[in-house]
C-alpha cells in the first residue's frame, strides 16, 4: 500500500514541475497516472481517454456494488460526479479541487464517502510501468 501511494504521489509531482498548475480534479489524477502524468506523450495526444468520471465508470468492463469490492488496491472507487482509487485495507486516495481540509489530494477510509461502486480503470492498459527501486 505504501509503495503505491508513493508512485502515485511522484508521478502526480512529476507532470507538475515547470507548470503553474497545482491542482487535480478528482478523474485528472487517475488520467494524470495511467497515461503518464502531465507532459507524457499519451497524456497530451490521447484525447479519447479524456474521460470524466462517469465515463470511466460506463466503460469499465469489470464492476461491482461497493458491497461486493475486492481486496485488490488500484481498482477505481466511484459516486455521481467522483473517482478514487481503493489503496487496499479499506484506504481510498483521491483528489478534489476545494479548499482547505476538502480539497487536494488525501488519504482516507473507505467509510468516509459514500462510494456507491467500484470498477477496473478503463485506462488501466495505458498505465506505466513502475521503477524497480
Amino acid at each position: 500500500c505504501g509503495n503505491t501511494i508513493f508512485w502515485i504521489a511522484m508521478k502526480w509531482i512529476a507532470g507538475l514541475q515547470g507548470t503553474n498548475i497545482y491542482a487535480f480534479d478528482c478523474s485528472g489524477l487517475i488520467k494524470s497516472y495511467y497515461l503518464g502524468g502531465l507532459g507524457a506523450p499519451n497524456y497530451e495526444n490521447e484525447r479519447e481517454k479524456d474521460l470524466s468520471s462517469e465515463m470511466m465508470y460506463s466503460q469499465a468492463v469489470r464492476k461491482g456494488d461497493l458491497a461486493e469490492l475486492p481486496e485488490e488496491p488500484g481498482l477505481c472507487l466511484y459516486m455521481p460526479g467522483h473517482v478514487g482509487i481503493y489503496l487496499g485495507d479499506h484506504t481510498v486516495l483521491d483528489s478534489s479541487c476545494g479548499s482547505g481540509e476538502t480539497g487536494g489530494v488525501r488519504l482516507s477510509k473507505l467509510e468516509d464517502k459514500n462510494w456507491r461502486a467500484w470498477f477496473e480503470c478503463p485506462l488501466e492498459d495505458s498505465a506505466p510501468e513502475p521503477s524497480p527501486e
